[in-house]
């Protein structure tokens, strides 16, 4: 049985390259609308991919204004999928 999303709404977080841009390329082509927030967007760019929509946001996820901003106007999220990050480096005792 063949399920149609067109009508469905994903965000991925990294969706800008690597993993995160391959996830975003397969919801799309299987027919999501995408919102693909990324820290180098081009902000407000929409793509077509097969019965799909991409929707680039930029998005720094370590910054709440920003992840605010991002998801603005979204009204609907039916899949959300988190795959930015960021690290900290040093010992244990130097981090909080």
């Amino acid at each position: 049985m063949k399920r149609d999303f067109k009508d469905c709404v994903a965000v991925v977080t990294g969706g800008g390259s690597g993993i995160g841009l391959a996830v975003v390329k397969e919801f799309a082509i299987r027919g999501y609308y995408v919102y693909s927030l990324c820290r180098r967007a081009k902000n407000g760019q929409i793509t077509k991919l097969n019965s799909g929509t991409i929707e680039e946001r930029t998005c720094d996820v370590t910054d709440e204004n920003s992840i605010k901003n991002a998801l603005a106007g979204i009204d609907r999220i039916d899949v959300l999928i988190h795959l930015a990050g960021s690290g900290i480096c040093g010992s244990a005792e130097a981090t909080k």
